[in-house]
């Protein structure tokens, strides 16, 4: 059972992601420079931020419920990641906040999202890079080496220290 919840807070993780990161792809290189040169109350423009904004809260919070148990899944293992996995955690974690926030203030609709998006080319580019730093990130994350938990690892040693006691006194 416990592999189920495993894959599908997996797939809870994933999917959202390649939506948000494709969708910053997508709105960056295809739809910006397409609508290019249109004023802000463009209908389509204002269509797609509307739909889009909805996107965008969906996959932040499956996102967030996701990334909770994935992180405490891998931190309650049995091989614990090491090295550079908890720099690299820390920042995927900030990288990803301000994915968030950039997503949510290009679609947005409120003064401040509105004075953001202004700079709609530069919060976009930074957006997309970001996202796409993010996916780089996460595997780097599946590439660093795990150890046994230092509790296991003890443990271990008692019984082989007890088990060539028992071998040297017979």
């Amino acid at each position: 059972m416990d592999n189920i919840i495993s894959l599908i807070s997996r797939w809870m993780h994933i999917l959202p992601a390649v939506v948000m990161v494709g969708g910053a792809i997508f709105t960056q290189l295809v739809l910006c420079p397409a609508l290019d040169g249109n004023d802000p109350e463009n209908a389509v423009k204002q269509q797609v931020k509307r739909k889009w904004s909805k996107v965008i809260m969906i996959c932040a919070l499956l996102l967030l419920l996701s990334g909770l148990y994935n992180t405490m899944a891998i931190f309650r293992a049995e091989d614990k990641p090491e090295g550079m996995y908890h720099g690299l955690f820390a920042l995927k974690l900030v990288l990803v906040f301000a994915i968030f926030y950039i997503s949510s203030m290009l679609a947005g609709k409120s003064d401040a999202a509105l004075k953001f998006q202004e700079k709609e080319a530069l919060w976009g580019k930074l957006n997309m890079y970001a996202a796409i730093i993010v996916v780089l990130l996460a595997g780097g994350m599946r590439m660093v080496p795990r150890s046994p938990a230092k509790e296991t690892a003890k443990v271990v040693s008692l019984v082989d220290t007890q088990d060539e006691t028992i071998n040297s006194t017979q």
